[in-house]
C-alpha cells in the first residue's frame, strides 16, 4: 500500500520574554540561538496511516558550509487519518551554521511492504512538490547569521530612539493647540 504524507519542518524559538522574542526574533532561526524543532505530518492520501517510524534525521548546510547535525533517535507516529495533521517535536538545538540549510529524514511504515510518498510545501506559493525518493523527505529553511540578527536589532532600537526624540521635540509645540 502507498501512503501520501505532506511533511513540514516546524520550529519554535524558546524565550523567557515572549514580547521581546516577537520583536527581535520574529520566529526566525538565528545562528547560535537555541530552538526546538520537529515535523508537522499531514496525511494527504485516502488511506489512514497506522504507524510509522521517523529516523536518520539530519540538518546540514545547503550553502557550502561543512556543518551537519545528525540525530540518531527514532520517533514513532500514532495513526494519522486522511486530512489529519500531527506534530512531532524532535529535539532542541543551536547551531553555528547560517544561510540555507536542509533537513531530511527517513520515514517508514511498520509494514515493510508499504511505501510512503512524501511531499513538501513551498512556503511562498503553498504548492506541494513530491520528494524524489520513497520513504524519504527533504526540505530547506534559512538560518540568519548572528551579525544580521545584531544589525536588525540595532536598527529597531535606533528607530525607537529616533521616534522618541521626534516626539520629545514636537510635543511642546503641539501643546498650545490642545
Amino acid at each position: 500500500m502507498e501512503y501520501k504524507l505532506q511533511i513540514e519542518f516546524i520550529h519554535a524559538i524558546e524565550s523567557k520574554l515572549p514580547l521581546l522574542s516577537f520583536l527581535f526574533y520574529r520566529n526566525n532561526l538565528v545562528q547560535g540561538k537555541p530552538f526546538k524543532y520537529g515535523f508537522r505530518i499531514k496525511n494527504i492520501g485516502s488511506t489512514p496511516l497506522i504507524n510509522a517510524t521517523i529516523s536518520n534525521i539530519t540538518i546540514k548546510s545547503a550553502s557550502g558550509q561543512d556543518t551537519q547535525s545528525n540525530l540518531s533517535k527514532t520517533y514513532r507516529t500514532s495513526s494519522i487519518n486522511p486530512d489529519e495533521a500531527k506534530e512531532i517535536w524532535v529535539d532542541r538545538m543551536g547551531t553555528e551554521m547560517h544561510g540555507l540549510a536542509a533537513v531530511d529524514c527517513s520515514i517508514k511504515s511498520d509494514n515493510s511492504s508499504d511505501t510512503i510518498k512524501t511531499f513538501q510545501k513551498d512556503e511562498f506559493t503553498k504548492e506541494l512538490s513530491e520528494c524524489p525518493s520513497l520513504n524519504y523527505w527533504v526540505d530547506f529553511f534559512f538560518i540568519r547569521s548572528r551579525s544580521e540578527y545584531s544589525q536588525s536589532n540595532t536598527n529597531i532600537l535606533i528607530l525607537a530612539l529616533t521616534l522618541l526624540i521626534f516626539l520629545a521635540t514636537v510635543l511642546p509645540y503641539l501643546k498650545p493647540l490642545f
